[in-house]
């Protein structure tokens, strides 16, 4: 049985936005996409600047993760409303955060 269309996972190539596309979303040239993210990163360092990039963040290529620890809830609602006022979505667990494209919380 297909998988999403794709009849084995030999044909399946991961850099096709063909077959990917319905998962990423329209996130442009990957590069513009991560400088969007790292500008943004950077935009909540000015404000919190004690915030770490994730060490698994240089394998992303649609979100930008970094560490939770440390956040109050409130601080996490400011991150949470500075990212939505520059038009990403914002997550987080009890291990990161992640900034993503608008509408992807």
């Amino acid at each position: 049985m297909p998988w999403l269309g794709v009849k084995s996972v030999e044909t399946l190539d991961l850099r096709s936005r063909d077959e990917w596309g319905w998962l990423l979303g329209d996130l442009g040239a990957i590069a513009d996409h991560r400088a969007k993210l790292v500008n943004m990163f950077n935009q909540l360092r000015e404000v919190y600047p004690q915030l770490e990039e994730a060490a698994d963040n240089r394998f992303r290529q649609t979100d930008w993760t970094f560490d939770v620890q440390g956040l109050s809830d409130r601080q996490l609602d400011d991150l949470a409303n500075r990212c939505e006022a520059a038009g990403f979505g914002f997550t987080y667990s009890n291990v990161q955060c992640h900034i993503q494209p608008g509408g992807l919380t």
